[in-house]
């Protein structure tokens, strides 16, 4: 049988749809430092200089809260509590070659009310991923990488949510101020058709103490979106963005069928730089556009429903070693 392959557009309205990658675009723009939501994890010029150092490893953990989220056709209504957990290492090899490679889990605990048979219940994420680049000039850089996923509810096998991929891009160093990367993924996915991903990413510094960043964040979720960061001083950061997500995983219910949740979340958040090695980050927003569906083991949908603007409160810290 052969493969069937289906192609996912950039839309407006989703800023960025069909994710499925968790984290390795983020890689990619790490080619160039082009990290979103935290302090660079060395300055480019000691990086430049000391190709062989060895760069700060980032460890990070987070917490966020989506509160009553009312199911539309539904007297009913649900919550998430996210836990996550990372860590990002990159390894400068030499001037032209480096390796970036991250880990991650998250736990997202799901509490239904008033609904008579929860289609799942606690999901487990496990995400391994490796990006290799390689810097052609002061302007140029290729990267490519792939990537190992699971994601499944508690009450069934774990690796049987597996799924990996790869990509290919580049980044282009406009000037100072703007760089801008592109390029494209290829990924499987539980259940369904392997899918084509094109990858878009930009950072621009549009004033002194502004910047706007179009790639992937991580606010209650890893996810595509874009942001604009007020650099206010040493000490703080404050954004404002809009993030898409796109997650499926493996259920018990159904004959061990397949769950996915999506949506887009309009947030404000402040990060505090305590030291050189360690962020705070706290944010809150409202997740708009939300759908859970649930299918069984053949493929069809047997649960689906769209819910109501639900607030999203969390923090995170992030630790470079």
């Amino acid at each position: 049988m052969k493969t069937k392959l289906k192609f996912n557009k950039w839309t407006g309205g989703t800023v960025l749809a069909g994710l499925s990658l968790v984290g390795i675009p983020a890689l990619g723009q790490n080619a160039e430092d082009l990290e979103n939501g935290e302090a660079p994890a060395a300055p480019p010029e000691m990086q430049a200089a000391n190709a062989n150092a060895r760069l700060p490893v980032t460890a990070s953990a987070g917490i966020s809260e989506q509160m009553y989220s009312k199911l539309k056709d539904k007297s009913a209504a649900f919550s998430i509590t996210r836990y996550n957990l990372g860590v990002r290492a990159p390894w400068q090899m030499n001037d032209q070659w480096r390796l970036d490679t991250s880990l991650r889990y998250g736990f997202d605990s799901w509490n239904w009310n008033f609904v008579p048979s929860p289609p799942w219940h606690n999901i487990n994420t496990l995400t391994l991923a490796s990006v290799a680049s390689y810097k052609l000039d002061d302007t140029w850089t290729i990267y490519g990488g792939g990537y190992a996923k699971s994601s499944a509810d508690s009450d069934v096998g774990f690796f049987k949510g597996f799924t990996g991929g790869g990509l290919a891009g580049f980044n282009y160093k406009v000037d100072e101020n703007l760089s801008l990367g592109a390029g494209m993924a290829i990924m499987s996915q539980i259940k369904d058709h392997t899918s084509f991903l094109p990858l878009i990413t930009a950072k621009w510094k549009f004033a002194d103490d502004w910047r706007l960043d179009v790639g992937l964040t991580d606010v209650a979720t890893a996810g595509y979106g874009a942001n604009v960061k007020w650099l206010y001083d040493e000490a703080w950061t404050f954004d404002f963005g809009l993030q898409y997500h796109k997650s499926r995983f493996r259920i018990a219910t159904n004959n061990e069928g397949v769950g996915e949740e999506k949506g887009s979340l309009l947030y404000a958040g402040a990060t505090w730089h305590a030291t050189p090695d360690v962020d705070v980050n706290g944010f809150a927003g409202v997740a708009v556009g939300g759908v859970v569906k649930a299918y069984n083991n053949s493929g069809s949908e047997t649960f689906y429903n769209k819910y109501d603007a639900a607030l999203v409160v969390g923090v995170k810290a992030s630790l470079r070693f």
